[in-house]
C-alpha cells in the first residue's frame, strides 16, 4: 500500500482494519499530507473522496 507517517492525532482501530485520521490538506499524486501526518502511497493505490460521508478510501488501481 505504502508507507503513513503520523507525528500526532492518528487512531487505529483495535483490530487494525482502520485508522482515522484529520482531513488531507494536499493530495498530490501518491503523496496526502494532513495536519501531522503523511501518506506516501505505492503506485497501484490510490485515494478516493466520498464527500457524502466525508471520508476517504484506499483504492487498489486493478491491471488489466
Amino acid at each position: 500500500m505504502g508507507i503513513l507517517t503520523v507525528e500526532k492525532g492518528g487512531l487505529i482501530s483495535a483490530d487494525w482494519g482502520k485508522i482515522s485520521l484529520s482531513i488531507p490538506i494536499s493530495i498530490d499524486k501518491n503523496l496526502i499530507k494532513g495536519d501531522g501526518w503523511m501518506l506516501e502511497l505505492h503506485d497501484q493505490y490510490t485515494v478516493e473522496a466520498d464527500e457524502q460521508k466525508r471520508n476517504y478510501y484506499l483504492k487498489k488501481n486493478v491491471q488489466k
